[in-house]
């Protein structure tokens, strides 16, 4: 007797070349589904900053000196570095955040911080030293955007 050899097939015919193609097209899917969910929270995470960090108000007065009710006596002025400003206050708490320009490639970012009540404001930027005087009792927000900065009356922090 002679052995015959049939041809090698998945067996059962168009249904197996069905689910085999549903597990291609799953798999490529899955495959493609990562870097949309990475660009997706990149791009969500940068928006939600911005949104966060961005105020609207009136500019804040630049003074030359600023008035006697903004500054301490007491104490002297203090002085922090932060994305490469310096800032220097009288009084008040401070929240800074480092903010992207664009949520595809973070590689530029702006530098804004929140005051609940600083007196005034020095802030040290490549376009030089420049105060901002908030009216007493108000916060102020300080944006130094490619070396200039600028301030608005106003903002989200409190304590």
């Amino acid at each position: 007797m002679t052995e015959t050899c049939a041809p090698l097939t998945l067996g059962g015919g168009w249904r197996a070349w069905t689910a085999l193609a549903v597990q291609f097209v799953a798999t490529i899917a899955l495959v493609l589904a990562l870097p949309a969910f990475v660009v997706w929270q990149a791009w969500s995470e940068a928006e939600a900053l911005r949104a966060e960090w961005t105020v609207t108000g009136p500019p804040c007065e630049t003074v030359g000196e600023p008035a006697e009710w903004a500054t301490n006596h007491g104490k002297g002025p203090r002085t922090f570095s932060y994305g490469g400003a310096s800032f220097t206050r009288q009084f008040a708490a401070v929240s800074c955040a480092v903010v992207p320009e664009a949520w595809w490639w973070p590689r530029d970012s702006y530098t804004v911080c929140m005051f609940n009540n600083p007196g005034a404001v020095t802030v040290g930027a490549v376009d030089g030293p420049v105060t901002f005087q908030p009216p007493r009792g108000q916060r102020a927000t300080v944006t130094v955007r490619h070396g200039q900065a600028t301030c608005i009356v106003g903002g989200r922090f409190n304590i």
